[in-house]
């Protein structure tokens, strides 16, 4: 199928496999948790009018966890920028929750935690200087 050659799996098995072991890993199970309430998919527009596409948001006793899943590759710059602006959208939609980011690296169960660094002219809130 399309979605085997596009990530690079033999078939369709192998895709099975690869996400049961994901998981099932203890570094990946923390965000699967059944108590917390998710959103996935989750559309935001940025100032700019662009569409944004968070993978997944986990709303987890007064803290929100933006987490971006990756295959097939490992840590990036861009890949963090990318959480990091999903991050910013998300505070200022809930200005009073902590915000969490973190990379989820499917083919290597590994979990990155984003920081947002403050924006120049602003502080860490969003708000001006």
């Amino acid at each position: 199928s399309r979605a085997c050659r596009r990530f690079n799996y033999a078939g369709p098995e192998e895709i099975n496999t690869c996400l049961l072991d994901f998981l099932k890993d203890k570094n990946i199970q923390p965000f699967f948790n059944p108590a917390f309430k998710v959103i996935n998919e989750k559309e935001v527009v940025d100032e700019q009018g662009n569409l944004c596409r968070i993978d997944r948001l986990i709303f987890a006793a007064g803290k929100i966890m933006v987490v971006d899943y990756k295959t097939g590759q490992e840590y990036k710059e861009e890949h963090e920028q990318q959480v990091q602006e999903y991050m910013r959208l998300i505070k200022k939609i809930y200005p009073r929750d902590i915000i969490e980011g973190w990379l989820i690296y499917i083919d290597t169960k590994q979990a990155r935690q984003a920081v947002l660094a403050p924006q120049r002219g602003r502080d860490s809130v969003g708000g001006s200087k």
